[in-house]
């Protein structure tokens, strides 16, 4: 796309170059009065971040941002082998909690899904899900077979909230807030091992 614009004489946008150089990157933003706990800060690469926290105990905080839909399966697997190699290095007794972009749409729970994935799931339709593109269901079998074999909980799944408070994408032609599936979509969240579930209260 980039390269047919710039031989018609025009100009690519900053989502096309993005796009064509493959760009990506993660960051943290720390509230000012747990700066001073931060530990150690570890960039894994440009879509995957580790920040310490010299707590006790100790509070590993993992920023990630998967591959979108349409990204190779190669580099999808990838990017959930690396995080699971950051997950393995962390310590039995540290707590860790796992939060980004994983460009994963839910579209509700199946049943054997409802230990990991909460009842607050932004356009619970199983049809949706079933007539998605193949891409599409992709991300979200890999997402779910990462969330299984950590025994995560998708956290922010399990508080009861508005759709609007559920979305965290929003297409480029959407009008308002009319929250119309495939115009909006709930592809970040939040994961933490069942042990420390528990711990977030919002």
């Amino acid at each position: 796309q980039v390269e047919k614009k710039r031989a018609a004489g025009g100009k690519a946008t900053r989502a096309e170059w993005k796009q064509a150089l493959g760009y990506h990157g993660v960051g943290a933003l720390v509230a000012k009065k747990l700066v001073r706990d931060i530990e150690e800060v570890e960039p894994v690469n440009g879509r995957l971040m580790k920040v310490t926290f010299d707590t006790v105990p100790r509070l590993h905080v993992i920023n990630a941002y998967a591959p979108q839909a349409g990204r190779p399966t190669a580099e999808k697997e990838d990017f959930y082998e690396k995080l699971q190699k950051v997950i393995d290095g962390i310590p039995e007794k540290d707590q860790y909690i796992v939060i980004g972009d994983f460009n994963a749409e839910l579209d509700g729970r199946l049943e054997e899904e409802k230990q990991h994935i909460g009842p607050h799931v932004f356009n619970p339709d199983e049809g949706k899900r079933e007539r998605a593109k193949a891409e599409v269901q992709e991300n979200r079998e890999l997402f779910m077979l990462a969330v299984i074999q950590n025994d995560w909980v998708v956290k922010n799944t399990w508080f009861e909230k508005t759709d609007r408070s559920k979305v965290t994408f929003r297409t480029k032609g959407a009008i308002g807030w009319d929250m119309q599936p495939g115009n909006f979509e709930q592809i970040d969240h939040v994961l933490v091992p069942r042990k420390w579930a528990n711990s977030i209260k919002n």
